[in-house]
């Protein structure tokens, strides 16, 4: 046994050193590496990209539907935002420069917005959302490609605007032109990292909530409430993200998922806090669950009918997710106080963090802009859920232990240590078991071991051993293509 030990210790010590000394030679290697790269970079081979030009100087706008005269104010810059009424369209013109002798394509960001484009006065795109009939689909901010011809330098370039939404009429988004590819590569380029941690969460939401399926566990249902969470964020910062159009132009997609997706992610999180409180706390999350999923339906029910849109109904998912933050840190405070969870308080601790940014989102929309989402929700939300699911992971790796550690005591607790037959124990279970099953006629042999006590008395027991062991042997080449051998006592055997 202290032999065994000994090896234990020993081999454990050298297998640390083994990767202790293939951590250092990588970090060698990696810092060489890095520092030939810096010292002898030769020459310049990185792909370069060309920027589109911005288009949002020199703007006029002309006139009206509130104007029938032709007045002309000159616009600063784009972009800005006009005192324009509701459902009434604001024109902007300019003449086109020399650039537009060869084909061009306009970007053009509308905002919750009807948009029409005219070159000296002739349509050349527009962008209108119907609203007659039932169902009513949301209006989408949404990017708009505009085609200029050849030979249109010269010629006045007209954009028309309008919304129903008051902080949106009136609203000019910044104008870029180039090739379609090249204004494409560059909407990649501005939204591409949102766009990867966006993916990541949404990767590691989708396996945290496969985990608790494959293992069919109670104690995994934190974590798939984790990785449902991480999912609808992923969802609501995707639509955030102004990448959704390379993946889809369904309009009742692009128009509500950002608005649905805020009724649904703070489901999950208010389960996941409920599971590591007192009961007395449940009632409440109950409540708030149950009135984010009534919020749900309300709001979808009003816009697909048509009595309200989703940009007019936000304020009230809004103030769910304030009263949900006050209760959730209510009950944690009360649970970190009164029972010391540590589960609540590392929670409340991550909390924070998304509360802190969440504020800061709110003050930023309300105040600040609304047509624009700010980087602190996303901070906020990314810190949060990077947490939470590195948290669900040491979970998840402590939850592996204690189950592998329970299937090796239940294994040693039916096998034989001597022989490694299962034993006493397993037989009885397998047994009942096939009793239970009744299905075909069953055989049970039993047999006993003679003169074993006298192989101990004169040989010794390590014989006696050998003796038990090679009956087991024996036993096993002679039935164990027709059943199971089991060692039931000290010298007794059966095989079912």
């Amino acid at each position: 046994m202290v032999q065994f030990e000994k090896r234990m210790l020993f081999g454990g010590s050298m297998k640390n050193r083994t990767f202790a000394s293939l951590y250092a030679v990588s970090i060698i290697i990696v810092v060489v590496i890095l520092f030939l790269a810096l010292a002898f970079p030769g020459k310049d081979l990185q792909i370069s990209f060309e920027e589109p030009i911005g288009f949002n100087e020199n703007w006029h706008m002309v006139s009206t539907d509130l104007d029938s005269s032709k007045s002309v104010k000159q616009i600063p810059s784009l972009p800005i935002k006009l005192d324009i009424p509701v459902q009434h369209s604001v024109s902007i013109e300019k003449n086109l420069n020399s650039d537009f002798d060869d084909p061009q394509t306009l970007l053009i960001r509308g905002s919750l917005q009807h948009l029409s484009v005219f070159l000296d006065n002739r349509p050349v795109y527009s962008r209108i959302y119907e609203q007659t009939g039932v169902p009513v689909l949301p209006m989408a901010s949404s990017w708009n490609l505009v085609e200029i011809p050849r030979n249109s330098a010269g010629e006045v370039l007209r954009i028309t605007t309008s919304s129903p939404f008051q902080v949106m009429s009136g609203q000019i988004n910044a104008i870029q032109y180039g090739s379609k590819s090249q204004l494409m590569l560059y909407l990649i380029r501005e939204f591409f990292l949102v766009f990867i941690l966006t993916g990541i969460i949404l990767l590691l939401g989708i396996i945290l909530t496969i985990l608790p399926l494959a293992f069919r566990k109670m104690a995994f249902s934190t974590i798939g409430a984790v990785g449902l969470f991480s999912i609808f964020v992923s969802f609501y910062l995707f639509s955030e993200g102004r990448l959704i159009q390379f993946f889809t132009g369904n309009q009742f997609v692009i128009g509500s998922l950002g608005y649905v997706t805020q009724s649904i992610y703070p489901i999950p999180l208010l389960f996941y806090a409920k599971e590591m409180l007192h009961e007395k706390y449940h009632r409440g999350y109950h409540f708030l669950i149950g009135a984010f999923i009534a919020n749900l339906v309300v709001i979808l029910a009003l816009q697909l009918l048509g009595i309200h849109a989703f940009f007019n109904m936000l304020w009230i998912t809004h103030m769910l997710l304030l009263v949900s933050v006050v209760f959730i840190v209510y009950s944690l405070i009360k649970e970190i106080k009164r029972y010391k969870n540590g589960e609540a308080k590392r929670l409340l601790l991550s909390l924070s963090i998304l509360f802190f940014f969440g504020i800061l989102e709110l003050l930023h929309f309300y105040f600040v802009d609304q047509v624009h989402v700010s980087f602190f929700i996303l901070i906020g939300i990314l810190l949060f859920v990077f947490r939470l699911i590195v948290d669900s992971l040491i979970q998840l790796n402590s939850l592996f232990k204690k189950s592998l550690q329970a299937d090796l005591h239940e294994k040693m607790a039916h096998t034989d240590q001597l022989t490694k037959a299962p034993n006493r124990m397993a037989f009885d279970r397998d047994l009942k078991a096939l009793i239970r099953q009744n299905k075909e006629p069953t055989t049970v042999g039993i047999f006993d071991l003679n003169n074993l006590k006298q192989i101990n008395d004169y040989y010794g027991h390590k014989y006696g051993d050998e003796a038990i062991i090679q009956v087991y042997e024996t036993l096993c080449e002679v039935f164990s293509k027709h059943g199971t051998c089991y060692r039931i006592g000290g010298d007794e055997f059966a095989c079912i």
